[in-house]
């Protein structure tokens, strides 16, 4: 099967040659697995097995420009994560702030409280 690759950017190297950000083809016995595998993993190449049959029909610049959309998209997707994701980490701060205050402050009501209840038994005594 042919393999397809195209660089994000173009220039890219990887198992020792230069990957273009126009679609290249290349045969089946180009790489070894070893290289395949490495290129595959490679976020900055899309790697592509291919039919044959299908090398011919396949428009590269529109795969790679759907390819593009489709990171585009993950892109944005990821940024407002990354804002909303602030976002919460703020607001949780802002309670853990609440938190802390609730603590002290029950810490000092059951001082007080404990303090009133060992006077109980000398107000009792007295009457």
């Amino acid at each position: 099967m042919p393999i397809q690759i195209t660089a994000r950017t173009d220039g890219f190297r990887r198992c020792g040659m230069a990957h273009r950000a126009k679609t290249q083809t290349y045969p089946d016995n180009r790489f070894t697995a070893a290289e395949l595998a490495t290129l595959a993993r490679e976020p900055q190449l899309i790697v592509v097995r291919v039919s044959g049959d299908a090398v011919a029909d396949v428009d590269a610049e529109g795969v790679l420009a759907e390819a593009r959309g489709y990171i585009a998209t993950l892109e944005a997707n990821a940024l407002k994560h990354v804002e909303q994701i602030t976002s919460l980490n703020e607001h949780l701060d802002a309670l853990s702030g609440e938190c802390l205050a609730l603590k002290e402050s029950n810490a000092a009501l059951t001082t007080e409280r404990d303090a009133l209840q060992a006077q109980w038994p000398a107000t009792n005594e007295r009457l």
